[in-house]
Parts: structure tokens; C-alpha cells; sequence
């Protein structure tokens, strides 16, 4: 539970310096998805911004969670709660 928190804590710093680049909310959501992307990327700050949130995701892929990215005046807010999944 405590390593959710932390990978949320860190999506949502990465998630807000992006928007900082992009200035677009919807292409900063989907941020981190592709890998081709970001090796393509022109911009050197947000490629290795893009690849930590990468690596945020993929830390996530191999648990059951579920994930919510808001984004308002403050910026983005991410908030990822555990899936308990009966047996």
C-alpha cells in the first residue's frame, strides 16, 4: 500500500511538469503509454519526463489497482487504490 502511494505521489509530479511542456491536459494523460512515442520525442526534458512516467505505469501493470487522474486548476491529482479480488 505504502509503494502505491508513492508511485501516485510520483505520476502526479511527473504528470504536472509535463503539462508545464505540453499545455494540453489530454496529451499529458496519455503520456507514458507508448514507448515509441518516447523515444521520438524531440524535446530532451520531456522524454526523460515522458519515461518516468513510463516507468510509474509499469510499475503498476502487474497489480490490480485502480487508477484516477484528475486534472483541475491545481494541476493533475492522482489517487491509486488496491483491487481485492476474492479467490
Amino acid at each position: 500500500m505504502k509503494n502505491l502511494k508513492l508511485v501516485a505521489e510520483q505520476l502526479e509530479k511527473y504528470l504536472n511538469l509535463a503539462q508545464e511542456f505540453t499545455e494540453d491536459y489530454q496529451l499529458t494523460k496519455k503520456l507514458g503509454k507508448d514507448p515509441y512515442r518516447i523515444m521520438n520525442e524531440k524535446s530532451e526534458k520531456l522524454k526523460r519526463i515522458e519515461a518516468m512516467i513510463y516507468v510509474c505505469r509499469e510499475q503498476l501493470k502487474f497489480s490490480d489497482h485502480e487508477i484516477t487522474i484528475i486534472y483541475s486548476c491545481r494541476g493533475f491529482e492522482v489517487e491509486i487504490k488496491k483491487i481485492w479480488t476474492p479467490f
